[in-house]
């Protein structure tokens, strides 16, 4: 995978995010909500491919979660890093099951995933970017994704 970097400001990235998700949410009866910091430093980042990132694991986080629940995406700077996380309220996911969610076409007792690829490909992307994604969960109490970007 070939990378199209650019020196950008993550709140576009943000937004665009928010304005594609929000109907899903809203038909699935989902309270989202989206924060984050003013004057974020630049990232150095493939919009385009952080975009399929955050509306992967937010698909995600609408499916697992029940209607009238939230889902959370707040953005903030930190160190030489800007932090995204998504949490949700949702079923969770087992701590046997933790550890290979990340792997390519594993699928848990609870996927509804059609392939098994998403958050594997997710992981990449952001390794390709020179940063981290790490999945907490617990299960019945929910899930939080944080991933962490260089700042540029």
């Amino acid at each position: 995978m070939t990378l199209k970097l650019k020196d950008m400001d993550i709140t576009t990235v943000i937004e665009y995010v928010k304005k594609h998700m929000m109907p899903l949410a809203m038909r699935n009866n989902i309270n989202f909500h989206v924060e984050y910091e003013s004057n974020l430093p630049k990232v150095s980042i493939d919009a385009d491919r952080i975009k399929q990132v955050l509306i992967n694991i937010l698909d995600n986080a609408f499916k697992f979660t029940p209607s009238g629940n939230d889902v959370v995406l707040n953005t903030w700077h930190e160190d030489d890093y800007v932090n995204i996380v998504i949490r949700d309220t949702g079923c969770g996911i087992d701590k046997d099951e933790l550890p290979k969610v990340k792997e390519k076409f594993f699928k848990g007792k609870g996927s509804k995933s059609q392939h098994g690829i998403g958050l594997s490909i997710c992981d990449e992307i952001v390794k390709l970017h020179g940063g981290t994604l790490e999945i907490d969960s617990k299960l019945n109490c929910g899930t939080k994704v944080t991933i962490r970007l260089p700042v540029a």
